[in-house]
């Protein structure tokens, strides 16, 4: 029984070729969109990360960023008030700050690694296993002893707090070979201070201080980075010396410290060298830089010369060529190399390499947009021309008799586009308010665009006008060239 039913389902298929191809075409569209669409959603939201209890865990920067919160990185003061804080809401809290740093090989050679300032509870919260060794205790989070004033002299030289990192078990491998009863010095330097600033009433009320971004800059680097100097004016030489405080503010700082006036002369209070706030001069405003994405504004910006925090914080160089930036990588190492030959130089990139880089994610999100935007448009486009097509089979016997009446080709072109068109009329219409509704999710992909943006609805608009317009192009063509004889004759 089921033979005959595949064979009469062959010979049934073999008189409506155009009908079984338009099937086909439909099903291996909508199979292949659901394996695309169950691959990125199993890789991305069911696949379980690799942690303790993961459904549990939130990250708390990208939630205070969905709030518009953006007066973080917290200080170690305000982080264990907030830990405090929440013993009762949360079963544990800890904090985690991921840098890059330059250490050295046992041959002296330079090496970039990835490195994480965590709190002494990191790995316990995210459930992670300590291959050899020993996790952090409480009492490797003891703060080392703080620094003494300028020149004082200590009576005896105080305790130092050892200095403890864990290792990645990949680093592990490669760089002590996975032995675990080797012993090696393992150098550590650095650090982060995130800085903060504040006006004259943040002197009386600590709680109106407020982060900020903060850039250790060269004199030139406005210059050659040719950002907009829309007051006053960019570090000088002589800006870049102990003992000048000065900075240079963005524009987003400007407006919220001193709105409707000029910034430039005015001082504000920042900490980030003293645990006591100090008085800077503001000499410039320059235009705001996105640093996190381009779809993400970010937060204010505070520019330091060099010296202010003691030479040798600039770790990221510029340089403005005139012809290809590839090119010059070798004239550049070579440069740095007769400097110093243990300078070690990485991620030497064209800018728009690296904001590529930083787009990778949205490029992704909106590549699979893109892709099944375009699967829905043959889906439209191949559903159309298979429901046409089967109205212009169904109706045959009409049109045979229309055109006997006296009806031409044209007028049957025009009967089928007709229908066709208006069934998409009816359809962008209801996509187009669905579209309204919903693409208030894509604001944080989009850079200079709005979500609701005319320009873009028209444009899909028509594309889709244009896919339903070939799709019934074919049927009315098929239509309009019957003969009536064999029209009446064949129903």
């Amino acid at each position: 029984m089921l033979l005959q039913d595949l064979a009469f389902a062959g010979r049934t298929l073999r008189k409506s070729p155009i009908f079984a191809l338009t099937a086909a075409l439909t099903i291996a569209l909508g199979v292949g969109a659901s394996t695309a669409i169950f691959s990125v959603t199993n890789a991305v939201l069911l696949r379980p990360l690799p942690y303790k209890d993961p459904d549990r865990l939130v990250i708390a920067c990208s939630d205070l960023r969905n709030r518009n919160v953006r007066d973080f990185p917290f200080s170690n003061a305000n982080f264990i008030d907030l830990r405090e804080g929440t013993k009762n809401a949360f079963q544990d809290l800890a904090g985690v700050f991921t840098d890059r740093n330059v250490l050295q090989r046992e041959d002296g050679t330079p090496e970039q690694i990835r490195l994480a300032v965590v709190t002494t509870n990191f790995f316990r919260l995210v459930g992670a296993k300590m291959a050899f060794g020993r996790d952090f205790t409480d009492a490797d989070g003891i703060p080392q002893p703080p620094p003494l004033p300028a020149g004082a002299q200590p009576a005896a030289p105080p305790p130092r707090v050892p200095t403890l990192a864990i290792l990645s078990y990949e680093y592990f491998q490669r760089r002590y070979g996975g032995n675990p009863t080797a012993s090696y010095p393992f150098p550590l330097a650095g650090g982060f201070h995130p800085i903060r600033w504040g006006t004259g009433e943040a002197l009386a009320d600590a709680s109106k201080f407020q982060a900020a971004d903060d850039q250790i800059v060269l004199p030139g680097y406005f210059e050659v980075m040719r950002t907009s100097l829309l007051a006053g004016r960019t570090f000088t030489d002589a800006d870049n010396a102990p003992g000048r405080n000065v900075v240079l503010i963005d524009q987003l700082l400007a407006d919220k410290a001193f709105p409707h006036q000029s910034a430039v002369g005015k001082r504000i209070l920042i900490r980030t060298r003293t645990p006591e706030p100090e008085w800077v001069e503001v000499i410039g405003v320059v235009a705001h830089q996105r640093e996190e994405s381009l779809a993400e504004r970010g937060r204010e910006q505070v520019y330091l010369a060099d010296a202010f925090l003691g030479s040798g914080g600039v770790q990221n160089w510029a340089v403005r060529v005139s012809s290809d930036p590839a090119s010059y990588g070798s004239e550049i190492r070579a440069a740095i190399k007769a400097l110093d030959a243990h300078l070690l130089i990485t991620e030497m990139q064209p800018v728009e390499t690296l904001v590529g880089q930083a787009q990778a994610g949205t490029r992704f999100s909106l590549l699979l947009i893109g892709v099944f935007a375009v699967i829905a448009g043959l889906l439209a486009g191949v559903g159309l021309y298979g429901v046409l097509s089967t109205v212009v089979r169904q109706r045959t016997a009409e049109i045979g008799i229309r055109m006997a009446l006296g009806a031409g080709p044209a007028r049957i072109f025009s009967l089928v586009v007709g229908q066709g068109l208006r069934l998409t009329t009816t359809g962008i219409a209801a996509g187009l308010i669905a579209a309204f509704a919903l693409t208030r999710g894509l604001t944080t992909m989009l850079v200079g665009v709005k979500a609701t943006d005319p320009a873009t609805f028209a444009t899909m608009a028509v594309v889709f006008f244009l896919i339903a317009a070939t799709a019934s192009w074919l049927p009315a063509r098929r239509a309009a060239g019957l003969d009536p004889t064999a029209a009446l004759r064949e129903e």
